[in-house]
C-alpha cells in the first residue's frame, strides 16, 4: 500500500514541473499582447433564467403545498388559500 502511494508522489513530482512551466509559458503569452487578452472572455456567466409565470390553479396548488409543509398541528404558519370559482 505504500509503495503504490510512493509510486504516485514520485509521479506527481516528476509531471508537475512540466505543468508549472506550461503555466508561466501561457502567462508569458498572454502578457505579450494585452491588448487581446483583454478583448477575449475569460470565461462566461450564463444569465439567470426568468421565473416562469404561474397561473392561478398553481398558485393556489403551491399555497396549498406549502401549507401541508408548515402544518405542525396547530393553525401557526398557516395561509389562508382563496378558492376561485369559475361559472
Amino acid at each position: 500500500m505504500i509503495n503504490v502511494i510512493l509510486c504516485i508522489l514520485v509521479a506527481y513530482l516528476c509531471v508537475s514541473p512540466y505543468f508549472y512551466a506550461k503555466a508561466v509559458k501561457l502567462g508569458v503569452k498572454l502578457a505579450s499582447k494585452p491588448e487581446e487578452t483583454a478583448q477575449e472572455p475569460i470565461f462566461n456567466v450564463p444569465t439567470p433564467k426568468k421565473k416562469p409565470k404561474m397561473t392561478a390553479q398553481e398558485d393556489r396548488l403551491t399555497q396549498i403545498l406549502s401549507n401541508i409543509d408548515n402544518y405542525n398541528g396547530s393553525p401557526d404558519g398557516q395561509k389562508k388559500v382563496e378558492v376561485k370559482i369559475n361559472g
